[in-house]
């Protein structure tokens, strides 16, 4: 049996190097005007490490981080979703343009909102925190 905390190491190191680069090209995109840009943003593919990374959570535990994992993996999927309705509806009115705009703003907001209790939780196993077995 593999031992739990080298692979929850890099279990966190691979969820956060597959949300935060997407997170940080996001925010990037958030903040400029979204005319031509937001045609060029996909993140499809750009997710496959994270669903590796949380199912292995998911077989090799901690069973009480399984569920942060999937909440992060949840939330991605949930702006990946968001983000592609902007770039597949260009033709829409500007209020529903606004309405798009404002789904992605939240979907971005929960992403960013799910990471740190994985990553605290993650830490208190990794050093042995009797409270987080």
């Amino acid at each position: 049996m593999i031992s739990a905390e080298p692979l929850l190491s890099g279990v966190v190191a691979t969820l956060a190097a597959g949300v935060m680069p997407n997170l940080a090209e996001a925010e990037q995109r958030r903040l400029a005007e979204q005319q031509p840009q937001i045609a060029r943003f996909r993140l499809q593919g750009n997710l496959e490490p994270m669903h590796h990374a949380v199912a292995l959570v998911s077989l090799e535990g901690p069973e009480h981080l399984v569920p942060l994992a999937e909440a992060i993996e949840q939330r991605a999927e949930d702006f990946e979703r968001a983000a592609q309705t902007m770039v597949n509806n260009s033709d829409t009115t500007p209020e529903e343009r606004q309405e798009q705009r404002r789904v992605l703003d939240e979907s971005y907001e929960q992403v960013v909102a799910t990471i740190p209790p994985f990553v605290v939780a993650a830490r208190a196993y990794l050093n042995g925190d009797p409270t987080s077995r």
